[in-house]
């Protein structure tokens, strides 16, 4: 989940109604992503303006990846339909990201593979 308002309402929940509110509990199925106001953080700036907004001039500002979209008021779940399509037309390689984006991918799966162990 995403290391926001709402995705921490949504662990807190889940971790109540499934985990009798026993962190311990919810920390071996439930995944935060720590630090990530949203999944487009967990890339570079240069690859979420390149691979996922698609605008290489975009400014920022001071503004997250993830409230870049907020505050622009752009879908997430159109830009993440249109990434899967240009990794599955193979437009896009893993290859292609930057180390950042590649480290940061990794150290998530890698999180997800322990929980699924």
């Amino acid at each position: 989940m995403d290391d926001d308002p709402a995705g921490r309402r949504e662990y807190n929940k889940l971790k109540r109604d499934l985990f009798n509110d026993v962190e311990e509990e919810a920390n071996k199925k439930l995944l935060k992503i720590k630090g990530c106001k949203g999944i487009e953080d967990l890339f570079s700036i240069s690859d979420f303006k390149k691979f996922i907004i698609e605008n290489k001039s975009a400014d920022l500002g001071e503004f997250s990846n993830a409230e870049y979209l907020s505050e622009n008021h752009i879908s997430k779940g159109v830009l993440a339909l249109r990434f899967k399509l240009s990794v599955e037309n193979g437009k896009l390689k893993f290859a292609d990201l930057t180390k950042v984006s590649q480290d940061n991918i990794m150290e998530l799966v890698k999180k997800i593979e322990t929980l699924l162990n």
